[in-house]
């Protein structure tokens, strides 16, 4: 006759996994009926990192997801949008981050298809970037103080690093951000003109930023 499994140590409070056999809280395991104490013998992260060693060792496993999603496509996209977004609201911070690393990650990998991308975007939203170029133009025009900038002088003198992210910055991704931004009466001089990724320039925006404000 099988032995059945052991449920988890309980108290009030807590559980304790079968596989760390640390106690934790009842939200840290999920949910089983057939189970005495109504939860998982493992806690979810147990088990979680017990799936990933499974996937990663066991080719049939990914054989058979892999049919099953070709044959379940709209299920399995459904059950994919669902997971992502609950994750994605559990964590919003890393789920940007995680985004930002992923399409940094295929821009690189395809070069040609991004060009394509964004030039594609250019033709159907040429008056956007029209309008925007021609605002900050204007606004250059009419800070208190503007000056010629040489992007090469700027590169050299921040040493390749950017201002935002302080990481390498090579020539073909760099773009100039205003220190104090210029809608914020910044001047567009060599003192207010830092080296910046322009993904990064982008996601600061109009804002202040205290560690390029110590510059001052």
């Amino acid at each position: 006759m099988p032995r059945k499994r052991r449920d988890p140590a309980t108290t009030n409070d807590t559980l304790q996994c079968t596989s760390c056999h640390a106690y934790k809280p009842h939200d840290a395991f999920d949910k089983a009926r057939d189970k005495h104490s109504g939860y998982s013998s493992h806690c979810k992260e147990c088990r979680s990192i017990q799936k990933k060693e499974r996937w990663r060792t066991d080719p049939d496993l990914r054989a058979r997801t892999k049919i099953y999603r070709q044959d379940h496509i709209e299920q399995s996209r459904a059950s994919n949008r669902i997971s992502t977004s609950r994750w994605r609201a559990a964590d919003i911070e890393r789920a940007r981050a995680s985004g930002r690393t992923n399409v940094a990650k295929w821009r690189k990998n395809n070069p040609a298809k991004w060009k394509a991308m964004v030039q594609e975007d250019y033709k159907k939203h040429s008056d956007r970037y029209k309008s925007q170029r021609d605002k900050r133009r204007a606004l250059i025009k009419n800070t208190p103080k503007a000056e010629k900038i040489d992007r090469q002088f700027i590169y050299e003198r921040d040493k390749g690093i950017c201002q935002i992210c302080f990481k390498h910055c090579r020539k073909k991704d760099m773009s100039i951000d205003h220190v104090v931004p210029l809608s914020k009466g910044g001047n567009h001089t060599k003192q207010n003109c830092v080296l910046a990724h322009r993904s990064c320039n982008s996601r600061k925006g109009a804002k202040n930023i205290q560690q390029q404000m110590r510059l001052f």
